[in-house]
């Protein structure tokens, strides 16, 4: 151990160095230091962070189910039209051929009579001729 010769006024004693503490810089409040308020108002944005960030995942989730709800919805409705559209077409499809049957029935049924009127009217002829030749 050290012994220190102090003078103290007349008298030279020797007595035991005191004890040395580390040195602390004096407490004043820096403008950077974490005061209570500082702390609390972190605190306040890491709590508004995490909602952020679940607000955002809820939308996030809740615009997918929209587009998979709205594309649902626009299939269906395609697949609707497109049976309105087979449905419509069948039946002009079903008129049209209603028209070419009635048609075809009107165009045979002119050439029958047609023909049964040529062949009356040749008959006629015919007969007339027999009788003159008669």
């Amino acid at each position: 151990m050290w012994m220190f010769l102090c003078w103290k006024g007349s008298d030279r004693k020797l007595v035991d160095p005191p004890t040395l503490r580390p040195y602390q810089k004096p407490v004043q409040a820096h403008p950077l230091a974490d005061t209570p308020v500082k702390v609390h108002l972190r605190m306040e944005i890491g709590e508004y962070k995490e909602a952020l960030i679940q607000s955002q995942t809820q939308v996030h989730q809740e615009i997918h189910e929209v587009k998979v709800d709205a594309g649902n919805k626009a299939r269906a409705l395609l697949k609707d039209q497109r049976q309105s559209f087979e449905k419509t077409a069948s039946e002009f499809e079903q008129q049209a051929k209603e028209i070419c049957q009635k048609e075809v029935a009107e165009a045979r049924a002119n050439i029958h009579s047609e023909a049964t009127s040529a062949i009356t009217s040749r008959e006629h002829h015919l007969n007339k001729n027999a009788i003159s030749v008669n």
